[in-house]
C-alpha cells in the first residue's frame, strides 16, 4: 500500500499544508480587522471538512479491512484531493473576506475628505487612488480562475490574491493610519 508521504503524494501533501498555513495565518488576520473582532465560520468549516478527508485517508490507510491495495490507494488519494478542495475554498473564503474588509476601510477612513485634500498632504495617494480601482479587477479575474480543477498551479493564484491584499490593501490601510491621518488632522 502506497502511504501518503510517499513521492506519489508529496505534491498534495505540500498544497495542503501550505494552504493550510496560508489561510489560518489570514484567517486570524481576518478575525482582528474585522468589525468587533467577529469570527468568520466558513472558513473553519472548510477546514474541518478538509481535516475529515484527512482523517478518512488514514483511517483506510491504518485500518485492516479487507479491500486491496489498489482501492485503498484510490479512497485515499480521492480524499486527499478533496481535502486540498476544502483548503482552497478556506482560502477564498478568508481572503475574499479580508479584501471586502480592507477595501471598506479604507473607503471608510477616507470618505470625510476630498482627493485634493488628501492629495496636498500624501501626493503618493494619487497613484494609490488609480491603484484602488485597479485592485477590485483582478481580484475578480483571481476569483474567476479559482477552480481547484483549473489546470493552472493553484499556489500561483493564491501568492497573487495574498499579494494583493497584505502587500498592497493592508499596506495602505497602515499608510493612512501612520502618514495621511495624522497630516490630515
Amino acid at each position: 500500500m502506497i502511504i501518503p508521504e510517499e513521492k506519489e503524494y508529496i505534491g498534495l501533501w505540500n498544497n495542503i499544508i501550505e494552504i493550510h498555513k496560508c489561510t489560518k495565518e489570514l484567517y486570524l488576520l481576518s478575525e482582528e480587522y474585522s468589525e468587533n473582532l467577529k469570527m468568520f465560520i466558513q472558513p473553519i468549516k472548510e477546514m474541518r471538512d478538509a481535516l475529515e478527508h484527512i482523517i478518512r485517508a488514514y483511517d483506510k490507510l491504518l485500518s485492516n479491512e479487507s479491500l486491496d491495495e489498489k482501492d485503498n490507494d484510490e479512497y485515499i488519494k480521492i480524499n486527499l484531493d478533496k481535502a486540498l478542495g476544502h483548503e482552497y475554498r478556506a482560502f477564498f473564503d478568508t481572503v475574499d473576506f479580508l479584501s471586502v474588509t480592507f477595501r471598506y476601510k479604507i473607503s471608510e477612513v477616507l470618505k470625510d475628505y476630498s482627493y485634493n485634500e488628501i492629495i496636498s498632504v500624501y501626493p503618493d495617494y494619487e497613484e494609490w487612488a488609480v491603484r484602488l480601482t485597479e485592485i477590485p479587477e483582478e481580484i475578480a479575474d483571481l476569483r474567476k480562475r479559482k477552480d481547484i480543477g483549473n489546470t493552472e498551479d493553484i499556489t500561483s493564484i493564491i501568492d497573487k490574491y495574498k499579494k494583493i491584499v497584505i502587500d498592497e490593501l493592508l499596506y495602505f490601510y497602515k499608510t493612512i493610519y501612520r502618514e495621511i491621518l495624522p497630516l490630515l488632522n
